[in-house]
């Protein structure tokens, strides 16, 4: 089953197969599950973020507590995850493991998720940019690596090849264009919280 098929796709083959991983559980449970990954994920992030310990400071200090729920219940991607269940919300989840693992300096880390992240959508490769600048050719090249190992692993695992990939990136673009042309913003977005 190629995702490249019918609609005109807009993600890397990687960024189908993150999500198509739950459609195995069925559709419902695979959805429920995907959602509750992103929420536990960005949930994790701000504790993190916020310095947690452990749960009784979060118990204990109600400012701390206030600011752990409205950051999560306000963020886009917490908005995102509840809305859309996209593929974006395990971008920005590991978008935000490259940048703590980076503060950290767990580079290898830190290039292993922002590859993978490249490899679901390219935009995040841009971040490997920190490293071109410092002259990290390493974590450059290890980034790049994990993010083509993860795109051609995709293509096989869905029979497809690079050429049909391109092919439908070259279909997306007109037709999504129409989509967000002609159809009013009332029918568009339906199903969303933001209609």
């Amino acid at each position: 089953h190629t995702p490249y098929r019918g609609t005109p796709a807009v993600y890397p083959p990687f960024g189908y197969l993150l999500p198509y991983t739950f459609v195995l559980f069925g559709a419902k449970c695979g959805a429920r599950l995907f959602g509750l990954l992103g929420i536990v994920g960005i949930c994790s992030l701000v504790w993190r973020l916020l310095g947690l310990r452990d749960f009784k400071t979060l118990i204990r200090d109600s400012r701390v507590r206030i600011s752990a729920i409205a950051l999560v219940v306000t963020s886009y991607p917490f908005l995102f995850a509840m809305d859309r269940l996209n593929v974006e919300i395990l971008i920005f989840l590991c978008v935000a493991g490259f940048l703590l693992a980076r503060k950290a300096r767990h580079f290898q880390l830190a290039a292993i998720l922002i590859g993978a992240a490249g490899a679901a959508k390219i935009y995040p490769l841009l971040f490997a940019g920190i490293w071109l600048a410092e002259r990290k050719w390493r974590y450059v090249f290890l980034a790049l690596g994990v993010s083509v190992i993860c795109t051609l692993s995709s293509l096989l695992l869905f029979h497809t090849s690079v050429n049909e990939m391109l092919r439908a990136y070259s279909e997306a673009r007109p037709y999504w264009d129409r989509i967000i042309l002609e159809i009013p913003d009332a029918q568009r977005f339906t199903s969303s919280l933001f209609a």
